[in-house]
């Protein structure tokens, strides 16, 4: 079966509530930025370094999942874009404001 670019432009951007899985590193790279560093639902071992450059402990079991090619069922595109339905926020550990420009 032959596949029109233009048909499949069509489908774009996903139903709301399908699955979402990154298709690449540097997609999963932003998603993790957006959703994980910010979140309550770290656990676990591992961490990574935040935006300003500080240490954050744990890691959450839904990127262990999408790491080893499973589909996390909490990852779901909403509105044309990736989100995750677990994301809890930390209030200890708030996002940057993105309107706040760079100093350096």
């Amino acid at each position: 079966m032959r596949i029109n670019a233009h048909e499949n432009l069509a489908m774009w951007p996903p139903e709301d509530g399908k699955p979402y899985m990154p298709a690449n590193g540097t997609e999963g790279c932003d998603f993790e930025d957006a959703w994980c560093a910010h979140c309550k639902n770290r656990n676990g071992d591992g961490g990574w370094e935040d935006e300003f450059g500080n240490d954050v402990e744990g890691r959450c079991h839904l990127l262990d999942k999408a790491f080893y090619a499973e589909q996390p069922t909490e990852w779901k595109w909403r509105n044309g874009k990736p989100v995750c339905t677990a994301y809890r926020k930390d209030a200890d550990n708030p996002p940057r404001c993105p309107l706040t420009m760079e100093m350096f």
